[in-house]
This record gives C-alpha cells, sequence and structure tokens, in this order.
C-alpha cells in the first residue's frame, strides 16, 4: 500500500506513510493537534524519519506510536498467509 496515512490517539494525529526501505517500514510525516484548543498546531517531521526515531524526538506521544506501528502491522503488512492445503500458517 503507498500513500500517506493517518492514527489519531488522544487529540493527536500522526500522517506516515509505510516505506519501501525494509530497514525502516514506517516514515512518520507529522503530527497535528486535533485538540477543541490546539497546544502545538503541527509538528513536522523530516523526510525519512522513521517510527523510531519520531518516538525517540517525542516520547510523550508513546501511546501514538504504539497505534501507528500496531495499525502497520495489521493493516498495511496484513494478517500471515494461511496456507488452503494445510490450514496451517505460513511462516
Amino acid at each position: 500500500m503507498d500513500g500517506e496515512l493517518t492514527t489519531q490517539v488522544d487529540g493527536f494525529e500522526a500522517v506516515w506513510r509505510p516505506t519501501h526501505d525494509t530497514s525502516k517500514g514506517i516514515e512518520v510525516m507529522a503530527v497535528h493537534d486535533t485538540g477543541e484548543y490546539p497546544v502545538v498546531e503541527v509538528v513536522r517531521f523530516a523526510p525519512g524519519t522513521d517510527l523510531a526515531e519520531a518516538r525517540q524526538r517525542c516520547p510523550r506521544w508513546n501511546r501514538l506510536w504504539d497505534k501507528v506501528r500496531h495499525e502497520f502491522w495489521t493493516e498495511v503488512a496484513g494478517p500471515p498467509a494461511r496456507s488452503a492445503a494445510s490450514g496451517r500458517w505460513a511462516r
């Protein structure tokens, strides 16, 4: 899947996308404060900033980073393939 995705937690929205670089996986572009009275309008990350770097830079959004990682693995990477012939999960 290509393109930007968004994830929301606790009044903040992360804008991110999966990368084709398997060593990084998730590139974080920005975080928007979506609360009624925004404290921080937007935090932009340098091109190529991966999830680990974003987490290190802004650890206060740990729940947001956890949800981004979860959405990446459940929606983008998808569930493991299951073999119709054996009924077992492929590895």
